[in-house]
């Protein structure tokens, strides 16, 4: 059991980066498909994945990562009230069918899973480079800091931030949210 959870680590670990530095559609659509299939894990739990309740915030997180690329919606925020407007329609029209929560269910599975995982593809594209010195693509260090500190928070102490990551890699509004950020990670902002 040991030895089979092992090798699926480091299968994954080595995927994780290749997705993460190759960048770009395969990261986007990736990280689409692994949020559909944390989706569909989370609506079988509450017994729903195969009906209509399941297809609405679907479709929503597959609109939500094309517009991530291709920008078509002006504003975010239309599109998750639009969500929120169509998961109640089809609560109040098959009222009996569904429970409070399954409806629950539905709405954060799209926020909490889809949106969330969205994420490693937006720092990955940012604009902004990151001053390192050995050669990497345009914010990868980002998206692998996010990792770092995401270990860290899960009390993963063996890893830890790189050492020559430099100091303009953390903005001074991360301390906001983490304040412990300056301790752990020996950097002055």
């Amino acid at each position: 059991m040991f030895k089979t959870r092992l090798l699926s680590g480091i299968v994954l670990v080595i995927a994780a980066i290749f997705l993460i530095v190759t960048g770009n559609e395969v990261l986007l659509f990736s990280t689409l498909l692994i949020s559909c299939i944390g989706m569909f894990e989370l609506f079988r739990v509450f017994k729903f994945e195969k009906s209509l309740l399941s297809v609405v915030p679907y479709i929503a997180l597959i609109l939500f990562y094309i517009n991530l690329r291709w920008s078509f919606i002006p504003d975010v925020m239309m599109l998750f009230m639009g969500f929120l407007i169509v998961l109640m329609f089809v609560y109040v029209l098959s009222y009996p069918k569904y429970d409070a929560k399954q409806l629950m269910a539905a709405f954060f599975g799209m926020f909490y899973v889809g949106t969330m995982l969205s994420y490693v593809y937006q720092i990955r594209t940012l604009n902004k480079p990151v001053d390192v010195p050995i050669p990497v693509p345009q914010c990868t260090a980002h998206t692998l800091l996010l990792f770092v500190h995401y270990g860290y928070c899960l009390k993963l102490r063996w890893l830890k931030l790189p050492q020559y990551m430099h100091q303009s890699a953390l903005p001074s509004k991360w301390t906001l949210f983490f304040p412990n950020l300056k301790k752990y990670y020996h950097m002055n902002f």
